[in-house]
């Protein structure tokens, strides 16, 4: 199919290819039954569906062959394309099988029918509405007693009509580059069976630069073409921009696509010419740039400035910049009024051709309030080509003074406490001002800074705009003398705005010099009779400049005291209470404690050594106490373990049990042990631990 003309009207023209068909004949002594007859019979043709979708696969069609009169013998009909009528081809369009056999109206019938699959060929090519036209022959071919009228089958096309669109690579060029070649493709959102002709026309009114005085393309003339099964073709176009020495902002040459009927087949495209020319560059100024809030009506200049020199005015637009300024300009709560902006909010400073700066007088009137508000600010830019200037920024000097509460926590001060935080908070009366108020704190009072403290953190609060209170936080290292001071110093912390003491909070010092307290309590202590134990004193109590003292009770127990090294003796069992003390110049504390005393023992035998092979052998356990004599009697057990196995490798007989009566300090007794001869040598000797 080949496209012959754009964008509304397209014509196709069908090439098709010629199918030769085997035809499969009947047998003869079937062909010999057709009959003569006066006239012509007319057979027609038919297909059901009428039409396949080229999408749709495989799909069955029936071709139905009818006669008005019964036949009176069997009628042959071979099937076959006619390929100057149709525009689909086999097999490029479509397989229609078995195509090659033959519909047969048998004799005593009005019809016959031959079920064809049709396959048509799912490309991505749009073709339109395609058709397959079939004629019937009849055979044998020579008898002339038949008409048979052909047959069309429609394949639906799936794709769409494809739409265009153009692009340019690169899509913008410089003023100053010389020739440059752009790339201007067509794009087709689906491949057609026939080429596909755009050429290019220039939108002038739509257009900024003019063509051929600010730039020249060629072959501009030449069309694009999108080739048969293609989506895409390109023109390489050569662009000669005029480097001129004006500055004109960035321009805009627009085409468009168009058919073969001049009809637009694409959206315009724009190409970019890049000035080379830098836009002016303004500078606003303001004079004065400082005015009192109680001074009443007062007139600036404001000044603007370029760069360089234009051909042409430049107007340059005065923005009030709202969202920077933090006096309100607008409204009724305005902080002031500019009479020329009343008059007109859209003002202009002219810089005239030729020249570099131009100026406008603008008359302020600040609103004189009782509220503080600090220094306000009204900021102004300059609006040139869409590009805002640096920004001109007018004070609003206030008159009034802010109202200050301060706070601190906490309000006192560990002189051995080490790095100790302070919250210092800053609360505004009256209402948030648009403007950050600084607030500065300064240390004075009766410890020298730099002497008993020093600090860190910032001094500065800074209340935010629109809010009313701040904060911050000191860290303040107090030394610590040793020294006992019962007067505490003080750090006076002093809110100070421009130059005004606006309220205090005072730190309080302590001295860290105070009486001991108990810092670890000792616990109870247990002694055996003839032992000691022993401890320091400066690990019990906590103080500066401590001295000590000690002192027992009862006579089981003694106590030596040197320096803060204490030493507890047990004299014999029983228990009494120990008392210790410190004291400083601050004061004094005292602890006590009890101590009980026990006896100890040991235990001896009169042999150590048994025989396997002795029999019974009797052994005498003594146990003594040391210390003195204990008051009632004392039981002692004996336990027996070790490597030797007890009832295996030997018996034991006797009183395991050692009992010392009151009064007394050793006893005995005896064990007998009868050690099996197990008649195994062993050369590591077995053991019995008592």
């Amino acid at each position: 199919m080949r496209y012959t003309s754009g964008y509304r009207n397209l014509t196709r023209v069908w090439s098709v290819r010629v199918l030769v068909f085997a035809l499969v004949l009947a047998p003869a002594a079937v062909l010999t039954t057709h009959e003569d007859a006066k006239a012509q019979t007319m057979v027609n043709l038919t297909v059901d569906p009428a039409s396949v979708d080229e999408d749709g696969g495989p799909q069955m069609v029936t071709v139905r062959a009818t006669v008005q009169d019964t036949a009176t013998a069997n009628i042959i009909i071979a099937l076959r394309p006619v390929s100057d009528e149709s525009t689909a081809t086999i097999p490029d369009d479509l397989v229609a099988t078995p195509l090659d056999q033959p519909i047969v109206i048998a004799a005593g019938q009005t019809e016959g029918v031959l079920q064809v699959t049709v396959i048509p060929t799912d490309d991505e090519i749009y073709e339109g509405t395609e058709t397959l036209v079939v004629e019937g022959v009849e055979i044998p071919t020579d008898t002339g007693r038949y008409t048979i009228m052909p047959v069309s089958l429609e394949i639906n096309d799936n794709d769409p009509m494809p739409t265009f669109s153009l692009s340019a690579s690169p899509e913008m060029v410089d003023e100053g580059g010389g020739p440059q070649v752009v790339a201007v493709k067509a794009t087709a959102t689906v491949a057609s069976s026939v080429s596909t002709v755009i050429a290019l026309a220039p939108l002038l009114e739509q257009s900024t630069a003019t063509f051929p005085d600010d730039l020249v393309a060629t072959p501009l003339d030449q069309p694009i073409v999108i080739a048969a099964g293609q989506t895409e073709g390109v023109l390489e176009v050569t662009v000669v921009p005029v480097d001129d020495a004006i500055y004109e902002g960035t321009e805009t040459f627009v085409v468009v696509g168009v058919g073969e009927t001049g009809d637009p087949l694409t959206m315009p495209l724009t190409l970019e010419i890049i000035d080379d020319e830098m836009v002016p560059a303004i500078t606003l100024s303001a004079t004065p740039d400082r005015i009192d809030e109680g001074g009443g009506p007062q007139v600036g200049v404001v000044t603007a400035k370029a760069s360089g020199v234009s051909a042409a005015d430049l107007h340059v637009g005065l923005v009030p910049l709202l969202d920077q300024s933090t006096a309100t300009l607008i409204g009724p709560s305005a902080d002031l009024a500019v009479l020329e902006l009343v008059a007109d909010p859209n003002i202009v400073i002219t810089i005239p051709a030729g020249q570099t700066t131009g100026s406008i007088n603008l008359t302020v009137v600040p609103v004189d309030d009782d509220a503080y508000e600090s220094d306000e600010y009204a900021v102004f830019a300059g609006s040139l080509l869409d590009t805002l200037t640096e920004p001109v920024v007018v004070t609003i000097v206030d008159d009034d003074t802010p109202g200050i509460v301060l706070n601190g926590i906490p309000t006192s001060l560990r002189e051995d406490g080490g790095a100790q935080t302070v919250s210092f908070d800053v609360e505004m009366t009256g209402s948030p001002v648009p403007v950050p108020t600084v607030i500065t704190l300064v240390m004075s009072g009766t410890a020298a800074q730099g002497i008993d403290y020093v600090w860190g953190g910032a001094a500065d609060i800074v209340i935010p705009a629109g809010g009313t209170s701040a904060g911050t936080q000191l860290t303040f290292q107090v030394e610590d003398d040793e020294i006992h001071e019962p007067d505490n110093e003080t750090i006076v912390v002093t809110a100070r705005w421009d130059h005004q003491d606006l309220g205090q909070v005072t730190l309080t010092i302590i001295d860290n010099y105070s009486a001991p307290v108990i810092a670890n309590p000792i616990p109870e202590v247990s002694l055996i009779a003839g032992g000691a134990w022993r401890t320091d004193l400066s690990d019990t109590f906590a103080g500066k400049d401590m001295t000590y003292s000690a002192s027992a009770s009862g006579d089981a127990i003694s106590v030596e005291l040197t320096g803060s090294s204490l030493v507890i003796t047990g004299n014999y069992l029983g228990s009494g209470r120990v008392t210790v003390a410190a004291a400083n110049a601050a004061g004094s504390v005292s602890y006590n404690f009890g101590v009980s005393v026990t006896a100890a023992f040991t235990l001896n035998v009169d042999q150590d050594t048994l025989r396997e092979d002795g029999g019974t052998q009797a052994v005498t356990f003594t146990v003594a106490l040391s210390g003195a004599a204990i008051t009632v009697p004392t039981a002692i057990a004996l336990d027996l373990a070790g490597t030797a196995t007890q009832g295996t490798d030997y018996r034991v007989n006797g009183t395991a049990e050692i009992v010392i009566p009151a009064g007394q300090k050793s006893a005995s007794t005896q064990l007998d042990f009868s050690v099996v001869d197990d008649a195994v040598y062993e050369p590591s000797d077995e053991t019995i631990v008592v």
